[in-house]
């Protein structure tokens, strides 16, 4: 969350991978991808921050930004 909120976002991405593979915190988890799919649109990755928007754990303890970041990206998608 310090790196995203610093705009090291490929750092960030490198560091929630290795966050969410070593949780078994559903919570966590979600919660790490749902940065993890911002920092992939601030990169301009926008096909795999929705892919990771629409997990259902991200759906379902997130359901709000999941939503409006996935319409986000979405609509940028080349």
């Amino acid at each position: 969350k310090t790196l995203f909120y610093s705009e090291e976002y490929a750092a960030a991405v490198k560091e929630l991978n290795l966050f969410i593979s070593g949780t078994d915190n559903d919570y966590d988890r979600a919660k790490a991808r749902l940065y993890l799919a911002r920092s992939y649109i601030e990169l301009e990755e926008f096909s795999k921050s929705v892919r990771l928007l629409n997990m259902k754990d991200v759906r379902h303890y997130f359901p709000d930004e999941a939503q409006f970041w996935a319409e986000f990206a979405t609509a940028r998608l080349k």
